[in-house]
């Protein structure tokens, strides 16, 4: 039997479809409403995104190409060039390859971003003092994105590239990776950084927080630990060696200081080719603005010699380029570490307890290392012997003979040996030299040529007694001053002979200056 029209609309309709109806209905509203709410609230626009970063950088923002991301929620920004006076310097742009914003729908309604990500910036610093920040610069309003809680930010493979006055060529630290993380509850974010320095070329990395100021970035309070692997200072000019080093710094981003240590076991000035161990233990204050540099105090082991300094880098006052002034003090150190640092001799010709007080200086320019480096103080040397065996034993029998005591017991070689030293251009420039020696007291000043050995030494030599016309073969540069004169002295009781000593080291030619 079939039903009628009539009698099928009397039957009653299931209650379960309609239910279904009403849900899927109310489903289909709710994601239109979201979609509304999305579209009118949606963060991730052009417009948007450069009003949020203008307002983050406090400067001005301009995007090449942007398109969104919807699974999972974002967008990506390309060719961005922002103008910022908060991070680098007022006439410096930043540009970015790609912008990477990501999250998930639950935290978009959070206000909470999942990862910000930089890939290929670059930035150009001016040189120090080349502009100056103009404080009554309008500012743009604050960001949504100060707001919101970004995660993880990173920067994956930038540049940053710091102009130096004096015509010196840019210096440019690659960074590989700069990660940011932020924890929920915790106003401290960490960070992990690796990059590779310029000068000397190396490998750095570090890791700490960041105490974050919104209102003022460069305040931001930083600390951590970092290493300087790898670095070649043979890069550099006059010297050579392999740098590491370790330490810990903190402080606002503006003013860090810095407490770590130096090594180089294989530190040398190219010209002598004598590798010896160098360690330094500094305290260090930096100045991120200025670019300046302070090392107050530091304290180097050279061989066995202690040299305690403080040390300032930062910019010439013309402008020229960067410069260091560094104090020095040696206090009973040994003159044979730094002779075998410094010349060619397959050893230290002397030895004997060093000691010096006053400074250095490293101008800016593109002098060889041995011509810029300047130097000025006052130095002593107790004790000093001969390493040569033959120079010692003639040294020893002129000792003996020249004062008149063929049986009493040798003495050193020279002893007082003491004076003004002043090193510019690559030439010394000694005043008040004086020392004494077997059978005699010098007092002489002038001038040697660290590169061409050149001497010019004038001044007296007051003997002691006759020099017995036994003694030959004294090859010592400091008896060769003395000994040509005691030859000529026939005076018993000694004399007072003017002296000129010229030629090149360790040849030179010993004259009779005129009375």
């Amino acid at each position: 039997m079939q039903l009628t029209t009539t009698e099928r609309s009397a039957i009653p309709q299931d209650h379960s479809a309609k239910y279904w109806r009403a849900t899927l209905f109310c489903v289909l509203a709710l994601l239109c409403a979201a979609i509304v709410f999305l579209a009118l609230k949606w963060p991730f626009t052009r417009g948007k995104i450069i009003s949020d970063l203008e307002g983050a950088v406090h400067g001005q923002v301009e995007i090449g190409t942007f398109h969104h991301t919807f699974f999972p929620p974002g967008c990506v920004a390309e060719d961005v060039r922002l103008h910022s006076d908060q991070f680098v310097a007022p006439t410096s742009v930043v540009t970015v390859q790609r912008l990477i914003f990501r999250t998930s729908y639950g935290k978009l309604l959070g206000k909470q971003i999942e990862l910000l990500e930089v890939q290929g910036a670059s930035a150009i610093i001016p040189p120090s003092g080349s502009a100056s920040h103009d404080s009554s610069r309008k500012q743009t309003s604050k960001s949504n994105v100060a707001k919101a809680q970004i995660e993880r930010f990173e920067v994956n493979r930038a540049s940053l590239q710091v102009e130096r006055s004096g015509g010196q060529a840019p210096l440019t630290f690659q960074i590989g990776q700069f990660v940011l993380l932020h924890s929920n509850g915790s106003s401290d974010l960490p960070f992990t950084l690796s990059l590779r320095n310029p000068d000397p070329p190396g490998d750095v990395t570090a890791n700490g927080s960041i105490h974050w100021n919104r209102e003022q970035p460069s305040q931001s309070a930083i600390s951590g630990r970092y290493a300087f692997n790898h670095a070649q200072l043979g890069a550099m000019s006059g010297i050579g060696g392999v740098l590491s080093s370790t330490g810990k710094f903190q402080g606002p981003i503006d003013q860090i200081d810095i407490q770590g240590t130096v090594k180089v076991p294989d530190f040398e000035v190219k010209k002598a080719g004598h590798p010896m161990p160098l360690t330094v233990a500094f305290t260090a204050a930096v100045d991120t603005k200025k670019g300046t540099v302070e090392l107050k105090p530091a304290t180097a082991q050279l061989g066995q010699s202690i040299v305690d300094s403080s040390v300032d880098i930062g910019e010439a006052a013309d402008h020229a380029g960067e410069k260091t002034d560094a104090d020095l003090l040696v206090n009973s150190g040994r003159i044979q570490d730094f002779l075998y640092l410094l010349l060619q001799a397959p050893q230290p010709p002397m030895t004997g307890v060093f000691s010096f007080q006053g400074k250095a200086a490293i101008p800016p320019g593109r002098k060889p290392f041995q011509q810029k480096v300047q130097l000025q103080g006052d130095f002593g040397i107790g004790g000093g012997k001969f390493t040569n065996p033959q120079t010692q034993h003639n040294i020893e029998n002129l000792s003996e003979k020249s004062e008149g005591d063929p049986k009493g017991p040798p003495e050193s070689v020279v002893s007082d040996l003491r004076g003004h030293v002043e090193l510019k251009d690559g030439t010394f420039t000694f005043s008040s030299l004086s020392f004494k020696a077997p059978g005699g007291v010098a007092r002489l000043h002038g001038t040697y040529n660290l590169l061409t050995k050149q001497v010019d030494l004038r001044g007296k030599i007051f003997t002691e007694a006759k020099l017995s016309q036994e003694t030959t073969g004294v090859k010592s540069f400091l008896l060769k001053i003395i000994g040509p004169f005691l030859k000529k002295n026939k005076h018993s009781g000694g004399a007072i002979i003017p002296v000129h000593i010229v030629g090149t080291y360790p040849h030179p030619k010993y004259q009779m200056d005129p009375i």
